[in-house]
């Protein structure tokens, strides 16, 4: 803006020389030195047809112009290197942010691989019903006695599987989370063989299967215990599991079973995610 002022201070008094206005006092000092910079590069009198041009009054203004020029180029220079800076910047923050996430993922997914071992609770109950003229009002049958068909099934098809009761349940031991689809197919395939079976004997079964992970013998209890918890709100003709099994199961390979979800429910005063598994057809 000030060489600004000076380029149309030196055109105000060069329209005046040129109307042979003259100026004196300490205006004339003021242009004096203002056309002494344009005298630095071309300051001689030039004939233009009759008239003489004193060529210090545009060597002035085109030397301000230029001073003006370089001071625009090296303040927008300044202003791009700071955008190219703040670019980098924000490239090399988002470079540590994916080296920090890809860091933080393969811990995560190196942990949960040590979870191994998998418990299975599973609680049956059944009922008879009157069909025609059978009589099954008086006919009764336990959870205990559903238990010890299915394990029959097992020891049937010579089918191993780690079995013990707890807390009145079914529970089923897996070492190797690998196998864990080997072992829910099984599971799903004689429960729904014993649940047909029944049925034609006039006797109503249901089934549901809770499944967890844990990675020290010391989880396990409570891990069991959240499980008994699942069985009591969201029972349900099939296995189904927390987010904590969700996780770990889809870092296997080749899985044999999607995981939809239940919704919510509330789990020792927490509000967890249950979802069911159910095979990919």
């Amino acid at each position: 803006m000030f060489l600004l002022c000076l380029i149309f201070i030196v055109c105000i008094f060069w329209v005046l020389q040129i109307a042979n206005y003259t100026v004196d006092g300490i205006w004339a000092e003021i242009i004096a030195k203002l056309l002494a910079v344009g005298d630095i590069f071309y300051g001689e009198n030039v004939k233009i047809f009759s008239y003489y041009l004193d060529f210090s009054y545009p060597s002035t203004i085109l030397v301000f112009g230029f001073l003006i020029y370089v001071l625009n180029f090296m303040v927008e220079a300044k202003k791009n290197i700071e955008q190219q800076a703040e670019i980098l910047k924000e490239k090399q923050k988002k470079a540590d942010e994916q080296r920090l996430n890809k860091e933080l993922q393969t811990k995560f997914v190196t942990e949960e691989l040590k979870n191994k071992n998998c418990s299975i609770l599973l609680d049956m109950n059944g009922h008879y019903e009157k069909r025609g003229w059978d009589d099954n009002a008086d006919k009764v049958i336990t959870s205990k006695e559903l238990f010890d068909n299915f394990i029959n099934r097992l020891e049937q098809n010579n089918i191993s599987l780690k079995i013990s009761i707890y807390e009145n349940k079914l529970l089923i031991e897996i070492d190797n989370i690998a196998q864990v689809d080997i072992k829910l197919n099984v599971i799903y395939v004689l429960l729904n063989k014993m649940k047909e079976d029944l049925y034609n004997e006039a006797c109503i079964m249901d089934w549901c299967g809770a499944i967890d992970t844990y990675k020290y013998e010391y989880e396990k209890s409570a891990k069991l215990n959240r499980l008994m918890k699942a069985l009591e709100v969201a029972f349900s003709n099939g296995i189904i599991c927390f987010n904590s099994f969700k996780i770990r199961y889809e870092l296997n390979q080749n899985r044999k079973y999607t995981l939809v979800s239940l919704g919510g429910y509330n789990i020792e005063d927490d509000d967890l995610e249950i979802f069911k598994l159910k095979r990919i057809e």
